[in-house]
């Protein structure tokens, strides 16, 4: 926290570090700033279990809050406690609504790999299996294009069986 004298309000503790700067470390645009409060949005993971020999897992800083130009003066030292709760709140929010969307993507992901096992289950034919596997892996990877390699024994080769976006290679 700091305000326009210069002066701040500290109340670091242990595991905080002391977040008060001094209005000459401030970018000398800094919206005319008369007072800002700024407080980091650190995650802190959930401690390992009782017996666990597993280490505990270090916080992550995913952002800040600032807050500039308190109305009716400055910042106090309650509007700090407040603000650093209200962050500990949003990093576990801001953390599980990230986790969400990376599930939900992981979750389509599997939904198009049962999709096509089930397609190649039901596809007898070689060509047109590789031709399943190759669409099917192109969309699933948002890729623009996908080859399917086979080896060649009898010439000791490489050459693509199915390309999907783009013509044979051998």
């Amino acid at each position: 926290m700091v305000n326009s004298d210069g002066g701040g309000d500290s109340h670091s503790t242990a595991d905080a570090p002391d977040t008060t700067i001094t209005a000459d470390a401030l970018p000398t645009d800094l919206l005319h700033a008369r007072s800002v409060l700024c407080v980091p949005l650190w995650l802190d993971p959930p401690p390992p279990p009782a017996g666990s020999s597993r280490p505990a897992q270090p916080s992550r800083l995913m952002g800040a809050v600032q807050l500039t130009n308190r109305e009716g003066g400055r910042f106090t030292a309650q509007d700090q406690a407040t603000l650093r709760l209200l962050c500990c709140h949003m990093a576990g929010a801001i953390h599980n609504a990230q986790a969400f969307k990376a599930e939900r993507e992981f979750s389509g992901q599997l939904d198009s790999l049962i999709t096509m096992m089930w397609q190649l289950t039901k596809e007898r034919n070689v060509v047109s299996l590789m031709q399943v596997i190759s669409a099917r892996a192109t969309s699933m990877f948002h890729a623009e294009r996908c080859t399917v390699f086979m080896v060649d024994n009898t010439r000791n080769e490489l050459w693509s069986a199915v390309a999907h976006g783009v013509r044979q290679i051998r």
